[in-house]
């Protein structure tokens, strides 16, 4: 039987003599390299992009609520009924019909339609890519007011150019994250492939005091190079993802 809670001399709630506002003992601390929010929704979108079928870009999506909750996955693949053996996964070839672009479906776009709410309004969503301007249609007529991006490495293209513009104009807030110790806790195979294909060089403002290596690219490469020899990665020095 539980012993009832009482009222100390002080009036604070007791349990057994002991005060049930009174835990500051050394032993009683919570660990502080856990991940941030950041890492941790980034983390799940990698993990997302680990099921795209392409075997050119895989790009992973999560979306959540302003309780921080999780309301939608997605990755990039072929439309439900399709077959992932039939359907083109190149691009470029003379034939457009041969362009995996006409079918597949983005991750942006497979995470809305998979939502397990009624809605996404007022949702932030964490992609491994910076959406293109079709996405980005979806995105704001959904009503989502931050998209949280890891690589900008197709940005200098019109398509990504116009989501850019279409963000600004639409008041959706866009924040580039760096986080190194995504890299890190999903370091498996195939992640050092996912990584590398939707990888871009952190912005030059970014401060070196976070990097182990002078460059952000140089441990990724190493990074990637371990991972493919089946190394265990080097060892990390910081923790916590750098926003931009």
């Amino acid at each position: 039987m539980t012993a009832p809670i009482s009222e100390g001399v002080h009036g604070t709630p007791e349990l057994n003599g002991v005060s049930l506002n009174d835990f500051s003992t050394a032993s009683n601390v919570k660990r502080t390299d856990y991940l941030s929010w950041d890492e941790y929704f980034m983390s799940l979108a990698f993990l997302s992009a680990m099921r795209s079928k392409d075997p050119i870009t895989q790009v992973g999506v999560c979306i959540i609520n302003s309780e921080k909750k999780i309301v939608a996955v997605g990755y990039n693949g072929m439309p439900v009924g399709l077959s992932d053996d039939e359907m083109p996964w190149t691009k470029g070839l003379d034939d457009p019909l041969q362009n995996k672009h006409l079918y597949v479906c983005h991750a942006e776009l497979n995470a809305v339609l998979n939502k397990n709410s009624a809605d996404v309004k007022n949702c932030t969503l964490y992609s491994t890519l910076f959406p293109c301007n079709e996405c980005a249609k979806v995105i704001i007529q959904c009503g989502i007011k931050e998209v949280v991006y890891f690589s900008d490495a197709k940005i200098n293209k019109p398509q990504y150019n116009a989501a850019k513009i279409m963000f600004a104009k639409a008041g959706v807030k866009t924040t580039y994250v760096l986080s190194l110790i995504t890299c890190v806790n999903l370091c498996h195979l195939p992640f050092y492939e996912i990584v590398s294909s939707v990888y871009h060089m952190a912005p030059s403002s970014m401060s070196s005091s976070i990097q182990q290596d002078g460059t952000h690219g140089g441990y990724l490469s190493q990074l990637m190079k371990r991972q493919r020899n089946k190394v265990a990665p080097p060892k990390v020095y910081w923790a916590s993802t750098t926003r931009f």
